[in-house]
């Protein structure tokens, strides 16, 4: 597939983004019919994105962006979250393609400061260290409510 494309994703993308976050969830089980209600309402927000690579309308993956304010640099920038690519597509380089294009799109807005993205996975570092470059930090977190 040639003809790679990167858009907003709709309501009609639904079904598609719970398959596909499947393989992230990992044992977390959460029914199709509760992320539909969650989705139906995220999707209208300004301060995140969902993203759909896809070619000849066919759907082969999904990337959240969350908008951030940085008030220092009068602009924002985005976290990328959710990295994803359909279980039937995986292995064919669709995944750095895709972070290359978003950052591509992320770069044609004259206020967007930086894109981040945060990773503990060996395979997602060595996929982001080709579009991103790696800055020492410390990352401090506490889950909270765990589904």
């Amino acid at each position: 597939m040639t003809n790679l494309q990167i858009r907003l994703a709709s309501t009609t993308d639904i079904q598609f983004m719970y398959e596909v976050l499947g393989s992230l969830r990992g044992e977390v089980n959460i029914s199709f019919e509760r992320f539909k209600k969650y989705m139906k309402n995220k999707l209208e927000l300004e301060n995140v994105k969902f993203l759909l690579l896809h070619s000849d309308n066919i759907n082969l993956g999904l990337i959240t962006l969350n908008k951030f304010e940085i008030p220092r640099y009068v602009g924002y920038g985005y976290e990328m979250e959710e990295v994803a690519i359909a279980e039937s597509h995986k292995g064919k380089g669709y995944a750095g393609k895709f972070v290359e294009m978003v950052i591509v799109e992320c770069a044609k807005e004259p206020n967007c400061r930086k894109v981040i993205v945060k990773t503990d996975g060996a395979v997602a570092k060595k996929l982001y260290s080709k579009q991103l470059e790696k800055i020492e930090t410390t990352v401090f977190q506490k889950y909270l409510n765990k589904v």
